[in-house]
């Protein structure tokens, strides 16, 4: 090993002239270390940091409660421990080892004789430490891989083809080596792997379901895991094989090409998997969505809640698929939240249309009655989203679907990975005071537009080398004049003038929807800051027309086209 290229490799060191690297060559010292072992645990006394060469490193803190807060991972040249070096203070966490690796320790003495040898080159170094040293900056998304094992779970996964589509699809994003298992007898050195993982941005190791003792060799050097199920045989749990291991997991479901994922939660319910995600056989633009979400490249959609106006993301969806912009997931609030589903499910234009006019003509008078908890109740609303989604589950909709709400019990944003899809929309679209909460494992969720109604940060893992784009509707109503006596002006006084056409008070609904977005829209600039495109569906009006609905739709699909010719977003 060239010791002085990796510490030159290593952003820490990259501006060190060739005596100080020289002179550090000789204070560090290589360890290797095995997959699931402890590099260090909370408490104990630095003894100096440590940076990684090959493999990946989790850091864990132990809270009040006594369980462990994962607090990230570090992979290829990032590092651990440097906190401790510059304050010379006991380890703040735990950190383990994710899969096997190759580290540089640089002890507390060492850095010492640089500081000692060479003042100005340890300064370079503290500078970079301290840039550094908050860990959202130096850590790197959770599931960022460079190298991932893809393992059949069974059999009946037939996943030979799928496998290869994906790897073909991950040498898109990044050059790709593969790696399955040999001839019987026949051994992979470790210098070969690390070679292998010098030489290439990605390494894929191909797993063999009835072959344990090679996955488990495959799991050892990988970052990732993806087990590969097939929707036809029966939800079973994570091999025995798998047991043991840190690896972040996601499990690929494989569809056939006609109808609709189902029974995701059975799945689910046997093993702790990080993500999921469904791919149709004989759709490789299943496999390059996989490809691009598990690289962070991902195409995501943030739509805003905005009531009946949100109808004009169907005229942005129709204008993306014309413009071949593929989305990989959508985020939506309220409205957002009820149109993203329909997408997410693969509704066409025509049936969201259809679907929204039904929604228009819902008898929700009947659901009114005194109001202790909100003005109408939930029954019309939950007969008409169970009409729109069926039994289908959030873990269901092929494309990955985000319905953002607010909860009451945790005072802020959360997002229902699971259950059912109608109830997750009811709740993201509860407006406080118009509906009724929706009571969710023990917690009672609401309209998620209070704490954000415009959801691109919540794409952000996934698209954090890819898009995010962002449809907002949410501009405040213009209020008409009212009268200044407003605020001593009863119900029915309120109602006269309606039937009068006096100075007319704002309408309950606007000025309730609207006070909930306040504070969320009050931070749109910063939600802003990562959207790579930002539509305005209704910017230019919404033309006269004896179909309002459909005019809305038009308007969303012209400015979505103008959006996109500006900015030129497509996909290739």
């Amino acid at each position: 090993m060239n010791l002085r290229q990796q510490l030159k490799s290593c952003d820490l060191f990259s501006g060190l002239d060739d005596a100080a690297l020289q002179a550090l060559e000789s204070e560090v010292r290589v360890v290797e270390i095995e997959g699931q072992r402890s590099l260090f645990e909370q408490g104990d006394r630095a003894d100096g940091m440590y940076i990684v060469l090959h493999g990946r490193l989790r850091a864990v803190r132990m809270n009040a409660e006594g369980s462990e807060q994962v607090l990230g991972e570090v992979g290829r040249g990032g590092y651990v421990g440097e906190l401790a070096l510059l304050l010379g203070s006991t380890r703040s966490a735990s950190v383990r080892a994710v899969r096997d690796g190759t580290l540089l320790h640089l002890s507390d003495a060492g850095f010492r004789e640089l500081v000692n040898r060479h003042p100005s080159a340890a300064m370079d170094v503290a500078r970079t430490l301290a840039r550094r040293a908050d860990a959202a900056q130096r850590q790197v998304p959770t599931d960022a891989f460079r190298t991932i094992a893809v393992i059949p779970i069974s059999a009946q996964a037939r996943a030979e083809g799928v496998t290869d589509e994906l790897i073909a699809s991950l040498s898109l994003h990044g050059t790709t080596a593969t790696v399955r298992m040999p001839a019987a007898g026949a051994l992979i050195p470790a210098e070969q792997l690390t070679r292998l993982e010098q030489e290439h941005e990605q390494v894929a190791y191909v797993g063999r379901w009835a072959e344990p003792l090679w996955n488990q060799r495959c799991l050892r050097q990988a970052d990732l895991v993806l087990l590969v199920a097939s929707d036809d045989e029966a939800p079973c749990a994570p091999p025995e094989w798998l047991r043991g291991f840190l690896l972040p997991t996601h499990l690929v479901l494989l569809h056939s090409k006609d109808g609709l994922p189902r029974g995701t939660a059975g799945w689910l319910a046997l093993g702790q998997y990080r993500e999921h995600h469904h791919v149709r056989r004989s759709e490789p633009e299943d496999v390059r969505r996989l490809a691009r979400i598990l690289c962070g490249r991902a195409t995501g959609l943030a739509l805003s809640g905005g009531g009946s106006r949100t109808t004009a993301y169907i005229g942005v969806f129709k204008a993306l698929q014309e413009c071949g912009v593929t989305l990989d997931m959508v985020a939506g609030t309220s409205g957002g939240a009820m149109l993203g589903a329909m997408y997410a499910l693969r509704m066409d234009p025509q049936a969201m249309l259809e679907s929204i006019r039904r929604l228009g003509n819902a008898p929700f008078y009947l659901d009114l009655g005194p109001p202790m908890v909100s003005m109408l109740g939930g029954r019309v609303m939950n007969r008409i989203l169970r009409s729109f989604y069926g039994d289908y589950g959030v873990e269901d909709t092929p494309i990955t679907m985000m319905p953002v709400c607010a909860s009451l019990g945790k005072s802020g944003p959360f997002v229902p990975a699971r259950g059912p899809l109608w109830r997750a929309v009811q709740a993201s679209s509860a407006v406080p005071g118009v509906f009724p909460p929706v009571a969710w494992d023990g917690d009672l969720l609401v309209d998620g537009g209070i704490v954000d109604n415009l959801p691109a940060d919540v794409l952000l893992p996934s698209c954090s080398r890819g898009r995010i784009l962002a449809a907002d509707v949410s501009a405040a109503p213009r209020f008409p004049p009212s009268p200044d006596d407003l605020h001593a002006t009863g119900g029915w006084t309120a109602l006269w003038r309606r039937w009068t056409g006096a100075a007319r008070p704002p309408a309950l609904l606007d000025i309730l929807q609207t006070s909930a977005c306040i504070a969320s829209n009050a931070r749109l600039g910063s939600t802003l800051k990562n959207v790579d495109l930002h539509i305005q569906p209704l910017l230019g009006g919404v033309p006269a027309s004896a179909e309002p609905i459909a005019a809305m739709v038009e308007a969303g699909y012209r400015e979505t086209m103008i959006a996109l010719e500006r900015r030129a977003v497509t996909r290739t």
